[in-house]
Formats: C-alpha cells, sequence, structure tokens
C-alpha cells in the first residue's frame, strides 16, 4: 500500500483518515531532517504507530439492538462536519436535556458517521460532495445515538472497539477531546504499550529551522 494516487478517490476530503495521515507521513519521510523514522513525539518514532501493511479486506458487520450494522471508514469529509458540530449537539438521557461535548462529542460522532445500516445509507448525503446536507443528516443522527439507553449504546459501543481495531488502516485510530487521534501499535504478547497516543499535524512537515524561526518550536 502507499499514498493515494490517481487510482484512489480524487478528492482528499473523500480519502479516508488513515489515508490523509499515510500522505503526511509520507511527505515527512521524504523531507525531514529526522527522516526516515522521525520523531512524531519526544519519547516516539512514526514506527511506533505506521502499520504500512495493513488494510482491511472487507467492512466489519453485526448484528446489535436488533439491527444489522457495517463499519465504515471515516473520512476526512466526516471527521470535519464532526467537528464543525462540536457545541451544537444537544439529547435526551433519562428525561434530561444534555449537550455533548468533549470525547463523548467525538465518540458519538465517529460511531454516528460509521456505524450504518441499509436504510442509512440509502438516506445519507455524501460526506465530501454535500458538505451541508451531511453536517445536518449527523446533526439529526447524533442525539438519536447519544439517547440511546445506556446498555444498548455500551454494548453497540464495545462492538464499535472491536470493529475499529479489526479493520484499522494503516494506524489505530481513536480519539480525545479535541479529535483524532493515532495510538501505538500493539506490544507482542499482550504487553503495556509505553508509547504515547500521537495527534498527527501539518506542521510536523516543517522543518526544526522554520518553527524555530517562526517562534513555534
Amino acid at each position: 500500500a502507499g499514498v493515494p494516487t490517481a487510482n484512489h478517490v480524487a478528492d482528499p476530503r473523500a480519502w479516508t483518515v488513515s489515508e490523509r495521515l499515510l500522505a503526511l507521513v509520507h511527505y515527512n519521510v521524504h523531507s525531514r531532517e529526522d527522516r526516515p523514522n522521525y520523531a512524531v513525539t519526544d519519547q516516539s518514532t512514526i514506527s511506533d504507530y505506521l502499520e504500512l501493511g495493513r488494510e482491511p479486506t472487507a467492512r466489519t458487520t453485526f448484528v446489535e439492538a436488533s439491527d444489522e450494522w457495517t463499519l465504515y471508514p471515516l473520512t476526512g469529509a466526516m471527521a470535519e462536519a464532526i467537528e464543525a458540530l462540536q457545541g451544537s449537539i444537544t439529547y435526551v438521557k433519562n428525561g434530561n436535556s444534555l449537550t455533548l461535548s468533549g470525547l463523548m462529542h467525538w465518540l458519538v460522532g465517529a460511531m454516528s458517521a460509521q456505524l450504518l445500516r441499509a436504510i442509512d445509507i440509502e438516506k445519507m448525503p455524501d460526506a465530501a460532495a454535500d458538505q451541508d446536507g451531511y453536517i445536518k443528516w449527523l446533526a439529526k443522527r447524533m442525539p438519536i445515538m447519544a439517547g440511546m439507553p445506556g446498555s444498548t449504546f455500551d454494548l453497540l459501543y464495545a462492538q464499535y472497539r472491536v470493529a475499529m481495531d479489526k479493520d484499522r488502516q494503516f494506524f489505530r485510530l481513536w480519539f480525545d477531546s479535541e479529535g483524532v487521534i493515532v495510538m501505538p501499535l500493539e506490544q507482542p504478547n499482550g504487553a503495556q504499550a509505553v508509547t504515547p497516543a500521537a495527534r498527527f499535524l501539518v506542521r510536523s512537515c516543517i522543518g526544526q529551522l522554520a518553527l524555530a524561526v517562526a517562534g513555534k518550536s
């Protein structure tokens, strides 16, 4: 596998988040002073996160809450929609009106975007081609997902975590209160990883000299 080419989807917003991250890694591997195994954090390098040969062969499908769900990859456009909706999603739980925020916003947003039934696919606008329509669709979907009974949501969440790991592409993606993060690769024999999770930023493409001149080092 390599960086997305003309044989892939042309619009980078329609690329999966993993493909976008791989494109950033590809640039860094050929341009950073500390290439090829460049530093991602003070305690880690890109080899702690990248699993280049890892691509799912089929989408995971499972039955939960009396429905059949399929995990679809998170695209850049989907992630942008989740980000755009921060602070605006309210839902009802146990008779209380609540607002999604932080990690819960990103988890519910990702689950709403990625876990789809056949009927959802028929109604879902294209996230890259119709961003406004997709944001409106997701804004209606997220309160439903968040408002599920606790036991039902917990079961769906557990299935989501398993599917995300099974279907991972190049990286182990997860979320924190600010968005998408990359988890370190699993250690042999189930050993506890000491490498921190990381957020791959565009500024990582900029050399240390340029960062120092800009006062960002």
